[in-house]
């Protein structure tokens, strides 16, 4: 799965990259990182991330995007979990659910 694909199910956004580059610029800046040679230019370097970044969230018009209900379930598919009785619980209510999740039950939930 490449880099994008990850992002777009994980719902990564320039929003969260503002957040986790703001915290290990905070960090660099403490010791023991801030003594490390071309620590500034990796801080020049993250700087620089951040406001493209910023850059990109500004220049976004904001989203018209369709609105769709459905349930989510994210977990590992065990049997102890009870996957089954969520799907069977949405299938009774006709509502939509989602599963998102890997392990030994993705086969059996899949039928």
């Amino acid at each position: 799965m490449s880099q994008e694909q990850c992002e777009r199910r994980l719902g990564l956004t320039d929003w969260n990259r503002v957040s986790v580059l703001e915290e290990i610029d905070r960090r660099m800046q403490e010791p023991p990182f801030q003594h490390q040679l071309d620590n500034g230019q990796r801080l020049a370097a993250l700087s620089n991330q951040i406001s493209q970044c910023r850059a990109r969230i500004a220049s976004t018009p904001p989203a018209e995007a369709a609105r769709e209900d459905y349930y989510l379930c994210l977990s590992a598919l065990v049997p102890y979990k009870r996957i089954d009785v969520a799907i069977a619980a949405c299938n009774r209510l006709r509502r939509r659910l989602m599963v998102i999740g890997e392990g030994p039950e993705r086969g059996r939930l899949a039928d």
